[in-house]
């Protein structure tokens, strides 16, 4: 029994699969499909993003010798929203 016909068999589903879109790249998305679904029209509007800043740390020193021995953060994120508020995010 020969094994090229296995072979292009293989070769042809291959290429199937190479052509089958494995994401949803059209125009219609779940979410576009799911816009309308829970919606409140007396809901309050959503704040988008506007910006976001970043608060440093200083580096550890010796005096806290314990925090120079192991992953330290105490930096954070600050969003601003749309409607003048932030949120703060520490990050880790």
């Amino acid at each position: 029994m020969s094994s090229l016909p296995l072979n292009l068999h293989r070769r042809h589903t291959l290429k199937f699969l190479a052509g089958v879109p494995m994401l949803p790249l059209s125009g219609v998305s779940v979410a576009s499909l799911l816009t309308a679904c829970g919606s409140d029209t007396d809901a309050a509007p959503i704040a988008k993003f506007v910006s976001a800043s970043f608060d440093s740390m200083a580096a550890p020193t010796l005096g806290n010798a314990a925090a120079m021995a192991t992953t330290t953060v105490a930096s954070s994120l600050n969003v601003l929203l749309s409607d003048n508020t932030t949120q703060a995010y520490k990050l880790a």
